[in-house]
């Protein structure tokens, strides 16, 4: 049955006559009439009685409407959906990001985002670089905000993703404020003294597998192995168990912007290396309101001083 056909005949009930129906919709009478007798012949039975006063519609004319009616409620409203996404007034948006940029980074683009968007379904997922490039090529994401060292694989060239630069996190060696603790640490009691190399004998504490590889690339190029007590995620963790004296350990600048521990002392050492933050999407969904609103937003954002994390 052709749902255009359909519409036709309602639009002929609703005006109670073929000619006035055609006038509305833009069409010659018998073009029309020819619409509906097709329709006709695709149910097997007569929609309409024609009579001189105009046309009626039969039992079966009028079960059809019913269905008519339906289907052009559920255009309008697909029409008024459609609508309010190109016009941003509604919209969905999948962000997967690490969680020093959810935690520092995202929150003032996300607000721009409601501003912009008032009924955004936003929905916000945290994950490591590695998962997150999972998440877009499963499409379980829109956008990844993701970082990379320079010893990682670039993503600028990428066919798969289009890769939208952010800023630059510079890494910063952290060690206890107490000098006592980095005494019993075999680190120098002077803070002015203190370097990659005099750090060989200390106990590390290493961020997550990327930072990991990173802290290991670092300790390398200063002519020494690591040794790696402790490993997680949680920056918070880390300056803690640093605080205590429990070890040293490479952060970047973006978590000790969002809190630094009172105990812990963050070094601006040459050597630590820095690491590029940046959005990764998939080319194909640039073009979806929500996404590209978002892009815009991280492109005013990156041009601004403030786009970058702010040392500490």
């Amino acid at each position: 049955m052709d749902v255009r056909r359909v519409l036709l005949l309602r639009e002929v009930a609703h005006h109670g006559s073929i000619s006035a129906a055609a006038r509305t919709v833009g069409i010659t009478q018998p073009a029309l009439s020819q619409h509906i007798r097709e329709l006709e012949s695709e149910v097997g039975t007569p929609l309409l009685i024609r009579e001189s006063t105009g046309i009626r519609l039969t039992e079966a004319g009028h079960a059809l409407l019913h269905h008519a009616d339906a289907i052009a409620a559920h255009l309008s409203a697909a029409d008024d959906e459609i609508g309010a996404l190109t016009s941003l007034e509604t919209g969905r948006l999948r962000i997967v990001a690490f969680p020093s940029a959810i935690a520092g980074l995202l929150p003032p683009l996300l607000a721009a985002m409601h501003r912009r968007i008032p009924r955004l379904d936003l929905h916000l997922t945290e994950a490591e670089p590695p998962e997150a490039v999972s998440a877009l090529q499963s499409d379980q994401a829109d956008v990844a905000i993701v970082f990379r060292y320079h010893e990682d694989p670039s993503w600028e060239d990428s066919t798969e993703f289009q890769w939208i630069p952010w800023c630059t996190d510079s890494i910063r060696l952290v060690v206890p404020r107490d000098p006592q603790a980095r005494v019993q640490l075999g680190i120098p009691r002077e803070l002015s003294e203190i370097t990659m190399e005099s750090c060989r004998n200390a106990s590390w504490i290493a961020g997550c597998t990327r930072c990991q590889n990173h802290l290991v690339d670092v300790a390398r190029a200063h002519g020494f192995h690591p040794t790696i007590w402790h490993q997680t995620d949680d920056t918070l963790t880390n300056q803690v168990l640093v605080a205590g004296g429990h070890g040293v350990t490479l952060m970047n600048e973006t978590a000790l912007h969002n809190w630094t521990h009172p105990g812990i002392v963050a070094l601006p050492l040459s050597g630590l290396g820095v690491r590029s933050i940046g959005a990764l999407v998939r080319p194909a969904v640039t073009t979806v309101p929500a996404v590209s609103a978002f892009l815009q937003e991280l492109s005013h954002v990156c041009a601004q001083p403030s786009g970058a994390p702010e040392p500490r």
